[in-house]
Order: C-alpha cells, then sequence, then structure tokens
C-alpha cells in the first residue's frame, strides 16, 4: 500500500546482515533468557519484552538481524517485523514511520488486510491523506491490528539512537525487565569469526603475520565489533606490508582514539585533499537525510572560492570512499554514503575533542549551528540561480540537489547560528515575489509529508523568528499566509495547464480539507491586521480568471468560494457569505459523491454562517445533517465530528438550549483531549463554549472556573500578550462581572487592553471593545453583559 509506503526500510537489516559471519550469534539464541522470552515463561511474560543492551559499536545491530532471521525461521508462520532506527536520517527516525513500517510488514506477512487497516486507509482517503499521519492515530491503528493478531514479533534497533543516548530514560522504562547485556565476555566469539575471515583477505605472505594480526585485534578490540571493523580497514588501505605492521602496531586503545587517529591522519594530507575530506564529511554527518550520489555530487560540486557551482569541481565516485575511508561506507541498494557508525557522528559532532587532536584536523569537527550555517549559505546559493529559481518543474538528472534543498533548506536556515551575509542571502531569494511563490510551490510539488502546507507554515515562522535579528528585516506572519495562499493559486493554474503531466500528481495530497484549515489561520489574520478587504480582493479576482465550462476548475472554484465566504463572513457580510457558499455547495454537489468531506465543509460552514444571521432552525439542519453523515463514516473522536459537534452546540446555546449545547461541548471536549491533548488550540476553544453553557445555565462559578483554566491553558501555549490569550481574559472578565466581582472584572479588562493596545493597536476591534468594556464597568448593564456574552 502506498499509504503505508516507506523509504528502503529493509536496507539497514540487508547490510547488516551482510556483516554477519558464518556462526555469529549463535550465543544469543541459545542463552535462557532468550529462550525463557521465546516461550514466554518469563517473569514479565505479559509484558513480551527483551531487552538486549550494549556500549555503541558492541554488535547491536548484527545480532539484531541475526535475531530477524532466526524468527523467521522458526517462528512457525508468526508474523516478524523490524525497525532500524537511524540517528543520521532525522525524517526517518519518527514514531509515525516506525509505526508505518510496522504496519506495512504486517500487511505482507498476513492473508488477508486487517479490517482495522482497511477502515483508516479509507479514513484517510477521504480526508485526501495519501500518506499515513499522526491524524491516523498510528500508535492507537497498531495496537487495534495487533489486537486482531495471535502472535506478533517485533524486533527494534538502535534504541539510545531514537533517544539521542538517554540511556538513563531507557534504563527507567526496560531496566526491570529480562535484559541481556553484550559485552566482550559474551561476543569474543563472534567478534573471532569475523577476524578468523577478514585477515584471510589482507596481503600478508606469512601466516604467522596473519595470525599475529588476528591476536593484536581480537586483543585490542576487547568486545567492540566496530573497532575490529575499522582496524581491519585500516589495514586493508597499506600500500605495504611494512605499513600494514606499522599500522598494527599503533592502533590506539578504544573507539574514540581510533577516530581521533584517523581524523589526525586526514589533516596530515594536502590541502585540497583534506578540505575535500572536511566537505565530504560535513555533508554526510550534517543533512537532514542521507544524500543519494547524485545529490552529494552535486553539492561539491561547490566552489567555495569562486562562489560557484562547477560540475568540473565535483569528485569522482571512488573520490569520495578513498578520502574519508574508513569513516563512511557505501551502500549500494540506496547509493548513499552513510557514516559507518552512529558514534563517528557523536566524535564529529563533539567539539570538546579538539583538545585531543592536532590545531589542523580540529577543521574536521561540527559545532551544530555552525555546521547548518554553511550548508543553508550552500541551499541559498543554490536556489538563488537562475535556472532552479525561475523554474517551476525541475529534471532531476539536471538538478540532483534541488529536491533536497527544496525541501530542507529553511530548517537548515533556521536552525543555523544567525549570520549578518547569510540573511542578506535569504533577502535576496524572497526579494523576489516570483522567486518567492515558485520555491514555495514546488515545496508543496516534492513534499511526501501527510500535511505539506502545516510543514511549510511551521518552518515560515521559524525563518521569521531567526531573520527578526536584522534591523529593518521584519516579515509579518499574514505575508506568508499571503505567500501560501498565492502558491495556491499558482498550483491550481499549474494543474490545468499540465493535466497530462507526471509531475503534477504529488499536488493532490493538498486537499481542501487542509486548505480550509490553512484559510482559516489567514482568515483569522486578515481581521487582526484589519486587512479582510485585500484577502476578499484576491479571492474575488482568482474566482473571475476561471474558466467554468471545464469540470475540474468547476471543482477547484468550490473551495475558491468557500474562502471568500468566510472572508465576507469575518467582514460581517454574513447575507453575501451565504450566497457564496451556497453557490460552493452547488458546484461540489454537481461533482461529488453526497457524503464526500468537501460537501460535509461547506454544509457546516454555511451553518456557521446561518447561525451568524440568526436563522438557528436552519444552522441546526445542516449541522445535524453534517454530523449523521460524519457518524456513520468515521470514528466518534475524529477531528470533523468534535468541530461539528461544537458549531452545533454554538446553535443551541443561542436559541436557548444551554443544557443540550453543554453535553454536546463536553463530548467534544473529551475527544479533543484525547486525540490532540488538553492544551490543543481546540481543546482550549471548547472549553470556553463550556463556560458560556455555565453561564447561561446560571453556574457562574463552574463558568468562572472553567473559563480560568481556558486563560491558563492560553498562556501556557501562547505568549501573553497574543490576541487569543488577551480575548480569552475579556472572557473571564465577563464571567467576573456577571458574578459581581467587579475588582477582578476590571482587572482582568486591564490586562487585556493594556496588551491589545501594545500588539494590535488602539483602533484595532479587540482594543476598542475592552476600551468600551472598561467604561462600560463604572455602570455596568446586566443585559448587556448577558448580551456580551451570549
Amino acid at each position: 500500500m502506498t499509504w503505508l509506503a516507506t523509504d528502503n526500510y529493509y536496507e539497514a537489516h540487508h547490510h547488516a546482515a551482510r556483516k554477519c559471519a558464518l556462526g555469529s550469534g549463535q550465543w544469543l539464541l541459545q542463552d535462557a533468557i532468550f529462550q525463557q522470552w521465546l516461550s514466554c515463561e518469563t517473569e514479565h511474560a505479559d509484558s513480551g519484552v527483551l531487552w538486549a543492551y550494549g556500549a555503541p559499536g558492541t554488535g547491536k545491530s548484527v545480532l539484531c538481524s541475526t535475531t530477524i532471521q532466526y524468527l523467521r525461521r522458526n517462528g512457525d508462520f508468526t508474523p516478524t517485523v523490524y525497525f532500524y532506527c537511524d540517528s543520521q536520517n532525522k525524517s526517518k527516525a519518527s514514531l509515525v514511520n516506525i509505526c508505518a513500517t510496522f504496519l506495512l510488514q504486517i500487511l505482507a506477512q498476513v492473508t488477508q488486510v486487517p479490517t482495522t487497516l482497511e477502515d483508516a486507509f479509507q479514513i484517510a482517503r477521504r480526508y485526501g491523506r495519501s500518506q499515513i499521519s499522526v491524524d491516523d492515530r498510528i500508535s492507537e491503528l497498531l495496537i487495534r491490528v495487533l489486537e486482531d493478531l495471535p502472535a506478533l514479533y517485533m524486533v527494534l534497533d538502535g534504541l539510545d539512537e531514537f533517544f539521542s543516548r538517554d540511556t538513563v530514560t531507557i534504563r527507567r522504562c526496560l531496566g526491570t525487565l529480562p535484559s541481556i547485556h553484550i559485552d566482550s565476555s559474551r561476543n569474543h566469539h563472534d567478534i573471532g569469526n569475523y577476524l578468523q575471515k577478514a585477515v584471510k583477505s589482507l596481503q600478508f605472505s606469512d601466516e604467522s603475520l596473519r595470525e599475529r594480526a588476528f591476536v593484536m585485534l581480537s586483543k585490542k578490540s576487547d568486545g567492540m565489533f566496530l573497532y575490529a571493523h575499522l582496524g581491519i580497514q585500516t589495514l586493508r588501505s597499506a600500500i605495504n606490508i611494512q605499513e600494514m605492521l606499522d599500522a598494527l602496531e599503533t592502533l590506539p586503545k578504544g573507539i574514540h582514539n581510533f577516530y581521533q587517529m584517523i581524523i589526525d591522519g586526514l589533516a596530515k594530507k594536502p590541502v585540497e585533499h583534506r578540505m575535500l575530506a572536511r566537505r565530504i564529511l560535513l555533508w554526510i554527518s550534517s543533512t537532514l537525510r542521507p544524500l543519494t550520489w547524485p545529490e552529494l555530487q552535486d553539492a561539491l560540486s561547490w566552489d567555495s572560492k569562486e562562489e560557484k557551482f562547477d560540475q568540473y569541481y565535483a569528485p569522482f565516485k571512488y573520490v569520495v570512499l578513498e578520502t574519508c575511508y574508513p569513516l563512511i561506507e557505501h551502500r549500494s541498494h540506496s547509493d548513499t554514503f552513510p557514516l559507518v557508525h552512529h558514534s563517528v557522528w557523536e566524535y564529529l559532532h563533539d567539539v570538546s575533542n579538539g583538545s585531543k587532536i592536532t590545531l589542523t584536523a580540529t577543521c574536521f569537527l561540527f559545532e551544530n549551528a555552525s555546521s547548518h550555517l554553511e550548508i543553508a549559505g550552500i541551499n541559498l546559493a543554490y536556489l538563488n540561480r537562475a535556472e532552479i529559481s525561475g523554474s517551476l518543474s525541475l529534471a532531476q538528472e539536471n538538478s540532483p540537489l534541488a529536491r533536497y534543498v527544496t525541501d530542507n533548506w529553511g530548517i537548515h536556515l533556521c536552525s543555523a547560528s544567525y549570520d549578518v551575509a547569510l540573511c542578506d542571502q535569504y533577502s535576496q531569494l524572497y526579494s523576489s515575489e516570483d522567486r518567492r511563490l515558485i520555491l514555495l510551490a514546488r515545496a508543496l510539488m516534492s513534499q511526501a509529508w501527510p500535511f505539506p502546507l502545516q510543514r511549510l507554515l511551521y518552518i515560515q515562522n521559524k525563518i521569521r523568528f531567526w531573520t527578526m535579528r536584522t534591523r529593518g528585516f521584519e516579515r509579518p506572519q499574514i505575508d506568508d499566509l499571503i505567500d501560501i495562499q498565492k502558491v495556491l493559486f499558482l498550483l491550481d493554474d499549474y494543474k490545468r495547464s499540465q493535466r497530462s503531466n507526471d509531475d503534477v500528481a504529488e499536488t493532490k495530497a493538498i486537499s481542501n480539507f487542509e486548505r480550509s484549515m490553512i484559510f482559516r489561520e489567514l482568515a483569522r489574520r486578515y481581521a487582526m491586521a484589519g486587512q479582510l478587504e485585500t484577502g476578499i480582493e484576491m479571492f474575488e479576482d482568482q474566482i473571475a480568471r476561471i474558466d467554468e465550462k471545464a469540470s475540474d476548475v468547476l471543482a477547484s472554484k468550490a473551495w475558491l468560494l468557500n474562502s471568500l465566504g468566510i472572508l465576507y463572513d469575518q467582514q460581517g457580510k454574513s447575507s453575501k457569505a451565504e450566497r457564496v457558499q451556497r453557490q460552493a455547495l452547488v458546484v461540489q454537489e454537481q461533482h461529488l459523491p453526497r457524503n464526500h468531506i468537501d460537501i460535509i465543509l461547506t454544509i457546516n460552514e454555511l451553518g456557521r454562517v446561518l447561525r451568524h444571521l440568526g436563522r438557528y432552525e436552519e444552522a441546526e439542519n445542516m449541522h445535524r445533517r453534517a454530523l449523521s453523515t460524519l457518524q456513520a463514516d468515521f470514528p466518534g473522536t475524529d477531528i470533523h465530528i468534535t468541530w461539528t459537534q461544537n458549531t452545533l452546540g454554538r446553535v443551541l446555546l443561542q436559541s436557548g438550549r444551554p443544557l443540550e449545547a453543554l453535553e454536546l461541548h463536553k463530548t467534544a471536549h473529551a475527544s479533543e483531549v484525547q486525540t490532540l491533548g488538553a492544551d490543543h488550540g481546540y481543546a482550549i476553544w471548547t472549553l470556553s463554549d463550556i463556560a458560556r453553557c455555565y453561564h447561561a445555565l446560571k453556574m457562574d462559578s463552574e463558568a468562572v472556573e472553567v473559563q480560568e483554566e481556558v486563560v491558563e491553558r492560553r498562556v501556557r501555549m501562547l505568549p501573553q500578550q497574543h490576541p487569543d490569550t488577551l480575548w480569552a481574559m475579556n472572557s473571564l472578565g465577563l464571567l467576573h462581572e456577571a458574578a459581581s466581582d467587579m475588582h477582578q472584572a476590571i482587572s482582568l479588562h486591564e490586562r487585556a487592553h493594556k496588551g491589545q493596545v501594545s500588539t494590535l493597536g488602539e483602533t484595532h476591534p479587540h482594543t476598542v471593545w475592552s476600551h468600551v468594556t472598561l467604561e462600560r464597568l463604572k455602570g455596568p448593564s446586566q443585559d448587556e453583559t448577558n448580551r456580551v456574552l451570549s
């Protein structure tokens, strides 16, 4: 299933299995604790967990591959799934990816697709999600699938890498469970097997020299498979027997000292050789995922002296491996050059090692923010090239690095130490609207993320904070949101002009559901900035350009009408909003099935507008129609069900049925806390609804208590000066007023007013409202208070 597809999850297993010498790992399989775990005879059999642990480099991954092969051969058809955590591939090391990989392997080993998995896929497809994501509550999904299986073996390698070597946390979680400690007393036979085979490949003319190498490496490795491997590779790189013997005598004790020796050796090379090694190690150890060879070669074509990309400057493939050997290796299946072990990354990124190596060798140590700075600069130089910045669709063979740079330049930039020159590079790229929109559009087209728009906004927000340190370089968040909207227009136009072009297929992942999520935020920002008219003009112009004769154009017109309706409603023009929402509904009902999620979204929006028009019975009918359709097809905790329950609750409250409204809001809040967390914005908004219901029921103490929680959570999750936090204070002030606590009410409104003046300005509607309310409190009218609360 492409919905579950993950990148080459099996490669790490095959790579580890190839390293395993014949007969290795038998001590683990024959260990009494392992056999007790296998037969569920341990004291903690109910947990089903066995923890095998050891120091970095002791051969855990190889033992993991041995265990997987054993379980598959002897598991009586019980499915065996596995995952190798890889700290060098940050996009891979996520809970979503691990669970998706397990589900994909389960699917390959069962005779029938689990019903739970099929149902989850159908729900995701209706939402327009082409790839599994956190919104599919993937850990819960995996648990439900496991509950339907009679048995399963699950093998997870590299847990320490997943937790960034946080062994304290791991020990706290697993320390009381059955465990096997991997050390020299247990794995010496396996290391001996490996070395016996490996020394035969050395170019010794005398068998006694092979025996000498075997004995010395066995002794110095001291239970470290990685040390034995590096020792063999070092001897193989010698140019003659004497150099091999010299290397054998000078091999240091301990893996970190081994790295120090290799780094010092690189530092002694000629300048050109040394600087090439540094560039290779920088890119291999500091990118967010492993680069393929064409990508790496393209990256290494950067000539820092000439400040340009020159393919004649890029090294040959064999040179890359020779230059940094044995710190890196080549994996043929993915055509990548990863570090030979995670401990190499740890060594290179620990600048305290600089005191133990020569001054020249310190160039191979990378401080995290500085390495991001260097890569971000090269990324921006790549993006500023005319052939890259001017094209929406790039051929991979002509611009191999374009995909990586497009997806990740922003992460490198906002992770970099601040640098004025780098900020100038960013300014050069973003000063041109055409370049900016093409870059953003290409990012959305190439992303494999379930919600590429959300990720893009997140990165833009991080970049904005990074650039704020430059005086005069302030980019309001609303500008980023407007760019996103223009990009969606651009992609709509591009898809219509390239209908037969496969390059645009991935844009289908941007569903109307996600568009609506983004546009709600955009509409709020327009309102806060007093720029609703700007947004309305954008959408009216885009709709005017639509060719109404083509069916796919009509489908794209629907979301434009939805968005325009939201803006009209924000502007207080609810009658106009109703008209365009009904137009959108007509378009959708002509081209989509009756229960399509896009139709449900429009029905809910129409219900919200009707509520604002005071037509509560019609609004209630709309929301109940939407709710019944959703409940028939989606789980009760689905985000659209909770959203509909809340909008229906507001209709009921305003039509004088607060008790019914309260029950709906409580149900929605429980679901939101379960699926999103109590501090999520949706859950906090629902708490505000609950407080309003309590007030309508004249349960003012309960209302105050709930709204105080709202303010507390707003302050914890948002800046104190955030408009939502300040508005929550206003609402709490009104409730204190209703409870006759005038002193507290005035204090809250004063705090909110002060923040609104500072954040929004004196003429903003929120600021004006707070000012009027403070004046009114000198002689408050209870009727007015009740009207505002409702």
